[in-house]
């Protein structure tokens, strides 16, 4: 991207306005890796770079990009490309645990606002109780208490120049005190404003200081400081006092037009030498200085109050939010929202910028703090505090300390989060892995944890690209599926929910209701007859179906569900064309549905199913295999594969089992299948063992229906021992005759189809597809059936030995 010069991007700002005039909505991947590859020439990016870049662009991840998500990205992504290594070793915040013991130090009410004073390094809080109290900066120790009022302190500001700091009260009055280090000393008062004054900011305009005024009746203005020191005015007092609120005063300069409700935070943002306001009616003003404070814009994508909004300096974006549940990012010069920050439970009431660690801050009203990145506005963090508070039990204010990269909170005391470095062990992941899947269109795995974090890596290399955190907040991730055109990805959780990301960045895009807080242990995205469905199935023993909507900001409710034909969890599930959906529980049952119809079909049973009990006749996985006339592989906690098939077009019954355990391995070990996973031409299986085993299968002479003997059907190639626990998933990359296993060791391991170890995600040093002298085992053992059998035939038990 650092390649582009202006002629370039005049040309293709040219070619968008013409795909723009022909009625498209811009530019798909495959146009635009050619009209921006063809700009740059090939000795620049590659392919799978553009893609790659296409992707990063492509925000909502809905296909295409246009002029508008080419230039945001231009923007904002650009200016952290170079630090995304950084997203692999993933800083988090800590609880720094301050205890108040001293006497007087806690608010008698809730703290409104929180003001670092950088000249003397103190905080000031101001709260309900009419206080304001200052604090160390270093320890967050509290110092001493000055009295103000007897109403809410709403706001504060402080001008270093001047030393002034202005106090803020319900009571409809300006406090102003000169701030020296060692004392408040009180210089004015302005009282009977028109309007209670809620929020402040400062102004330095020309060398002079300027107050900034959001008030309770919808008005901004902004007025010379008061630097002279007169008497104190009492409030019967007659004498001349500079009224905010008063538009005869030559000083004071109203914004043209007023919001509707209450302002609830200004901002003078020098860069663009404008005011920014927003309010209880939904909108976000931006006001013009050099035009006598006219209205040149107006941001109104939020539907309910707007509480904050914070400037970047670093990246030129506001971000806001408010009621709503979702934060919004937001384009100064265009006034339109490039993003939306997803994932809060609750209503939003601050959102703090911190340029110097490239994050977003936000705080909702059930105490959860979100950490995003301000570079992919992906969540990074979520804080969940569960300290109880007095009078009030949440976490009322909040601010950003820069210089020590600390989150500081404000209850009825101050508290405050601090950065840490995590340990090396983030290049891989810290819980069990439920599944690790191939995505061929970007070259790259994408897992899933059991402590909700989603890591992506770059298959050509094992290099890690970018880390999700907290999907599903405290739930587990159960399973991970792609979309049809391999550029969204679902998850399903533990607690029952299911949503939509785009996994190059992070960002939520759509999120599926469920009733029930069941788990989801399988989910599916089929598209069928143009149509799209997401179906998942778990413990409340039904199937949900879900179709896809275009655009929704709401959770989508389900168009249907199937029950009644398990009587326990549904722990696996596949489809196969046209509309066969297989689900199997832990009961032993597999239930056949036509998901067109909504209806039941058929249940089948494995052939021991009386004869074992029902933890060992659990169906773990169900594999289909649509080019061998549809059958349906099955394996169970006994060590049994089992092959089903179809008689006519809308019934299965039994064809063979296939005993798992005549694969080599210690006597003392029964080999159960955990995973399984066929190729796109069905010649070829792959299954995964609770044991940590993996096995590779010849399945190209199976056919269906012709009665083989399962030695001949299902030939086993290749097994080897490649983890030390359970084998959780496993995928094939056909192209390059790879396959990828990942396992409750909190391992992702490639390795060639003869069982030769690629390398394990996230080692230090990288493997190159292309080059096997990277690969971790140089020279592989031979791994082959054949030959593994000769050699335990001639070991005793004790000398049994499988190759690593």
């Amino acid at each position: 991207m650092d390649a582009i010069d202006l002629d370039q991007l005049k040309e293709l700002m040219r070619q968008f306005k013409i795909a723009e005039e022909e009625g498209k909505d811009g530019f798909e991947m495959e146009e635009f890796v050619e009209s921006f590859g063809t700009l740059l020439g090939s000795n620049n990016l590659s392919q799978l770079q553009l893609n790659h870049l296409f992707m990063k662009i492509d925000a909502d991840a809905n296909g295409s990009i246009d002029w508008d998500e080419f230039t945001n990205y231009m923007f904002i992504g650009r200016k952290g490309d170079t630090d995304l290594e950084e997203v692999g070793s993933d800083n988090h915040f800590e609880n720094m645990k301050k205890e108040h013991d001293d006497k007087g130090a806690c608010h008698n009410g809730m703290i409104n606002r929180i003001l670092h004073v950088k000249d003397i390094d103190k905080y000031l809080t101001g709260g309900t109780d009419g206080v304001v109290k200052v604090w160390k900066g270093t320890s967050l120790s509290y110092e001493r208490t000055v009295p103000v009022c007897q109403a809410w302190i709403t706001d504060l500001a402080f001008f270093p120049h001047s030393r002034k700091l202005v106090v803020a009260s319900m009571d409809r009055r300006l406090t102003y005190y000169d701030l020296h280090r060692a004392s408040f000393d009180l210089a004015d008062v302005e009282k009977e404003l028109a309007g209670s004054p809620l929020c402040l900011d400062k102004a330095r305009i020309k060398e002079k200081d300027y107050l900034v005024v959001g008030d309770s009746k919808g008005e901004v203005r902004i007025s010379p400081l008061r630097t002279d020191r007169k008497p104190l005015m009492s409030s019967t007092s007659k004498g001349p006092r500079m009224h905010i609120g008063n538009d005869d005063d030559p000083n004071t300069r109203i914004m043209k037009k007023k919001h509707s409700d209450w302002v609830t935070k200004v901002r003078f943002v020098n860069d663009l030498n404008s005011i920014i306001s927003c309010s209880m009616d939904s909108t976000i003003n931006i006001y013009d200085l050099a035009e006598e404070g006219r209205l040149i814009g107006t941001m109104s994508d939020h539907q309910k109050s707007v509480h904050d909004f914070d400037w970047s300096h670093k990246f030129n974006i506001i971000a806001s939010c408010g009621l709503e549940r979702t934060a919004l990012i937001w384009n100064p010069g265009t006034r339109r929202s490039l993003a939306e920050l997803r994932g809060h439970t609750s209503s939003i009431q601050a959102v703090k910028m911190m340029d110097s660690a490239n994050q977003i801050i936000s705080l909702g009203t059930d105490k959860t703090i979100k950490i995003w990145d301000v570079r992919t506005f992906r969540c990074l963090q979520t804080i969940t505090d569960s300290s109880m508070y007095r009078p009030e039990n949440r976490i009322s204010s909040i601010a950003t300390d820069h210089t020590r990269q600390r989150i500081i909170i404000g209850t009825n005391a101050l508290n405050g989060y601090k950065r840490v470095k995590t340990d090396e062990e983030l290049r891989f992941h810290e819980h069990s892995i439920c599944a690790a899947l191939f995505n061929p269109k970007f070259s790259q795995i994408v897992s899933g944890d059991d402590g909700s974090v989603v890591c992506v890596w770059s298959a050509e290399t094992g290099e890690l690209v970018f880390r999700f955190s907290d999907l599903h907040g405290s739930a587990k991730i159960t399973d991970l599926h792609f979309d049809h055109i391999g550029r969204r990805m679902l998850t399903a959780a533990s607690d029952g929910t299911v949503k939509m990301w785009n996994f190059n960045n992070g960002q939520l895009l759509k999120e599926f209701a469920n009733e029930s807080d069941a788990e989801i242990s399988s989910v599916l995205y089929i598209n069928e007859g143009g149509l799209q469905f997401i179906v998942g199935a778990g413990w409340n023993r039904e199937v949900i179906v879900w179709e896809e909507e275009e655009e929704s900001n709401e959770p989508i409710e389900p168009i249907v569900s199937f029950s009644g034909g398990h009587d326990h969890d549904i722990i696996s599930m596949a489809f196969t064309p046209p509309a066969w959906l297989a689900t199997g529980d832990y009961d032993g049952r597999i239930v056949l549905w036509n998901l067109a119809s909504g209806t039941m079909r058929q249940q089948v049973y494995i052939p021991e199913h009386s004869e074992v009990t029902r933890f060992q006749r659990s169906i773990l996985t169900l594999t289909f295999l649509p080019k061998k006339n549809g059958s349906l592989i099955a394996t169970t906690n006994n060590g049994n594969l089992h092959v089903f098939t179809f008689t006519t077009k809308s019934a299965m019954e039994f064809e063979m089992s296939i005993d798992l355990n005549s694969l080599p391995r210690p006597r003392n070990e029964r080999l159960v299948a955990s995973s399984a996973m066929v190729n796109d031409d069905c010649s070829m299986l792959i299954t995964g063992y609770t044991q940590g085993y993996v096995t590779v299968w010849d399945i190209s002479g199976y056919e269906a229906r012709t009665k083989q003997e399962p030695s001949t059907a299902f030939k086993p190639l290749f097994h080897w021992k490649a983890h030390s626990d359970s084998v959780n998933s496993v995928d094939f990359m056909d192209e390059q005759k790879m396959i990828i296993t990942a396992s409750s060791d909190r391992k992702i391991v490639l390795w060639t189809f003869e069982g030769r170890k690629v390398g394990t995600c996230g080692q230090r040093d990288l493997w190159d597809l292309s080059k096997p002298d990277t690969y971790a085992e140089t020279s592989a053992e031979p791994k082959s059936i054949a030959l593994q059998k000769l050699a335990q035939s001639k070991m005793d038990e004790n000398e049994v030995r499988i190759c690593m």
